[in-house]
């Protein structure tokens, strides 16, 4: 008889999982233009005026997505994705586009948490997902921005900062220097943005100017004397590391140029 009871139970537990990710029925099912809309996603699509949205049409019905958290429905221009830790929202454009690109959910963004939103400097807008925020400008694509980086970007205002908008994705790789022990090579995370500077992250190690983790930033001076400035912010201090890289005319005119160097930087 225990036996029996367990089967029962397991067999209704196997029934109700595939049901346990669906978006919340608020609302009663509708259909439009041949395609059921349900639940929180129709709550979504109704409060966005339906198919005199900017998404128009459902070409799906709604479909489970493949990680089992949540659900989804595509339209004509977009998609509304809905899980139990984000609610629904709309994703379209350029931001989806980049997302899709990225591995939709599976990706390191997640789920979509916010609508797209509009960036007051009215250049450009933004959305946030779970992992990170992708953001849109017409000078610069979408590209998500995220971690320390994300981080470090947002302590200086954001797109309103002198950085402006990130101009690629986050690329991870290498770099070295070399010094009396030979060459030194060690991993760093890097982003570019449109002011032309390139912020950094580098998780720990031994690297030029930062013998831990560090986040900072680095730009190229078209200068005659200098070519390149670096600022590295420890993370276990509130002092940074000011590092300028002379040109070869620049490190040839030494202490004499040093004056005319610094007003270049």
């Amino acid at each position: 008889m225990k036996t029996l009871r367990k089967l029962a139970l397991f067999a209704t537990a196997c029934l109700a999982a595939p049901f346990l990710t669906s978006s919340p029925a608020a609302a009663a099912d509708r259909d439009f233009c041949g395609k059921t809309v349900s639940g929180a996603i129709l709550d979504k699509y109704i409060a966005m005026d339906d198919v005199s949205s900017p998404l128009k049409c459902p070409v799906t019905d709604e479909m489970t997505t493949p990680d089992g958290r949540g659900r989804y429905t595509h339209f004509q221009n977009g998609s509304i994705y809905w899980s139990a830790a984000t609610g629904a929202h709309p994703v379209w454009g350029a931001v989806r586009d980049k997302w899709q690109a990225m591995g939709w959910e599976t990706s390191a963004l997640g789920y979509p948490k916010s609508d797209e939103l509009k960036n007051a400097d009215g250049k450009g807008v933004r959305q946030e997902f779970e992992g990170g925020t992708v953001y849109w400008s017409a000078a610069t694509g979408a590209h998500p921005v995220w971690g320390k980086i994300g981080a470090t970007w947002g302590e200086y205002g954001w797109e309103n900062s002198a950085f402006g908008y990130p101009a690629s994705d986050e690329t991870d790789g290498t770099d070295s220097y070399t010094d009396a022990k030979g060459v030194h090579t060690y991993r760093q995370v890097t982003q570019k943005f449109a002011s032309g500077a390139t912020l950094f992250w580098i998780p720990g190690g031994a690297s030029e100017g930062c013998g831990g983790e560090c986040t900072g930033y680095e730009v190229e001076a078209p200068g005659s004397l200098v070519k390149q400035v670096r600022v590295n912010l420890p993370t276990d201090s509130d002092k940074f590391v000011l590092m300028v890289y002379p040109t070869d005319a620049g490190f040839r005119g030494g202490i004499d140029k040093a004056a005319d160097g610094w007003q270049e930087v």
